[in-house]
This record gives C-alpha cells, structure tokens and sequence, in this order.
C-alpha cells in the first residue's frame, strides 16, 4: 500500500506471541509527541499463536490511514520481518520497535528534530535505556549528556551501541543494509554498527529514554539463549564477524571502537 503522504518516521514492529504487551505499545505510539500522523507503523506478525493477529488488527482499524499489517502463516525470524518491513518504509526516518518495549513519549519527535537539524552529520540517533518489569535498572552501556550531543566514536570510541530498538535512523541510510537472516540474536547490534559506521557519528539524545522490558518469563529471544549451542557457536560470531569485516570495509583497519 503507497501511502497518501510521505511520513516522517517509519515505525517497524515485528510481532510474536506478545499479545499481552502490545496493547501498552499501541498506546505508546499514540501518545507520541510526534503524532501518529506523522507515523507510518508497519507491524510485521511473524507467525504468531497467541492473540497478537486481533491486537493488531483492532490497532490497523483504529488508524487505517498510518498503519500496514503484514501477516505470516509460519514464523520466519525476527530478521526477515525486519527486512520486509525496511523494503515497505516510505518515512524519512525508520526505527524498529521491539514488541514489548517503550519510549519516553517525546522521544520520536526529538529524534526526528535531531536527525533534520544534522543530517550532514549523522545518519542516526540513540537514547541511553532503562530496563523495566522483572527488574528495574540502567544498561551498563549507558553515559550521561547534559544535552542532545553528536558522538564521533574515532574520539570516543567507548560509547558503543548494541541496541537497534534504541536508534532511529535515516531511510535512505538503513536501506542500504539488511539484517542477517541467519541470526537469531544480536541481528541488530551488527546491523546499527554498519550504519554507524558510514558517517563514524551519531546523536545522543539527553532526555530520551528507551524502556527494554526484561520479562519475567523465559521466552524472549535475548533472555532464552541459555544451552543454546547455536547462540553461541553462530549468533555471536556472525555478529563480530560481520562487524569485523564491516570496519576492515568501510575503515581499512580495526578502529579502537570496535575492539
């Protein structure tokens, strides 16, 4: 479906089995500062058997005009729905939402002023996170700025990022890559230090703040790794493989932020 307008911002979600949080995300959405009329929400269902299909669709009637629905029989990797869903986004600027997690309302509206205000600069914008539900605490990768500040990582080159659910991104920039369908895990940590490192600076945003539900159960991707041989023998490699031969690409040598 073309859209009417272009947005400002694309909204990815890939869903599954997460239909008692959804609802809480819907709602963060709407009370984004930006509005929702500036929003393109694409929800990728990725399979789901729980009642994630009706969620989404009562959300999709709510706001015909600004969300898309795909639906997918069989569950296919949280990659590949974020893939379809980067092909299908018409915003000026996408982020890829988790299922379960929040924003601070305003945080779409400052991410989106940021990026336009420098967009010579930087491809991308970040927010420190917080985490909430079964435990309450900050990441450890946080760092305090009293103000929306750009990083050049070849400066500062221990402000990494690992979390794409805590970025937003340039369209035009984020088409330029895909995440790998192989992975299971850590798929977005490759993915956002690829765009990273095209312009080697992004934004952080001081009052912002990304909310990563740890959930109390077992059965999300980053909390159910435990004896999975695969997670360890393929997910990690694939992810400092991929960011390995990115930089010796982009950088011709092993930039101090990467090792």
């Amino acid at each position: 479906m073309k859209l009417k307008k272009r947005p400002l911002l694309s909204i990815v979600i890939p869903v599954y089995n997460t239909a008692i949080y959804l609802e809480e995300t819907f709602l963060c959405i709407e009370n984004q500062t930006l509005g929702i009329e500036n929003m393109d929400v694409i929800l990728v269902n990725d399979g789901s058997m729980d009642s994630s299909a009706e969620v989404c669709q009562a959300f999709l009637k709510h706001h015909a005009e600004h969300v898309r629905y795909v639906e997918f029989l069989k569950n296919q990797g949280v990659s590949h729905a974020k893939n379809i869903a980067l092909d299908m986004a018409q915003g000026t600027y996408i982020t890829f939402w988790d299922s379960d997690d929040l924003w601070s309302l305003n945080a779409m509206e400052e991410a989106v002023s940021f990026l336009s205000i420098h967009s010579a600069e930087i491809d991308m914008v970040s927010a420190n996170i917080e985490f909430f539900d079964s435990f309450t605490r900050p990441h450890i990768l946080n760092f305090e700025v009293e103000k929306n500040v750009i990083v050049d990582i070849q400066k500062e080159y221990q402000k990494i990022r690992t979390s794409g659910a805590a970025c937003v991104i340039k369209t035009e920039t984020a088409k330029k890559f895909y995440f790998d369908e192989s992975q299971a895990r850590w798929e977005d940590a490759k993915y956002i230090n690829q765009v990273l490192l095209q312009k080697k600076k992004y934004g952080m945003l001081a009052e912002v703040q990304f909310y990563y539900r740890r959930r109390r159960g077992n059965d999300s991707a980053t909390q159910s790794f435990r004896g999975d041989k695969k997670y360890f023998l393929h997910d990690l490699e694939a992810f400092f493989g991929g960011v390995y031969e990115e930089i010796l690409k982009q950088c011709k040598n092993f930039i101090p932020m990467a090792q």
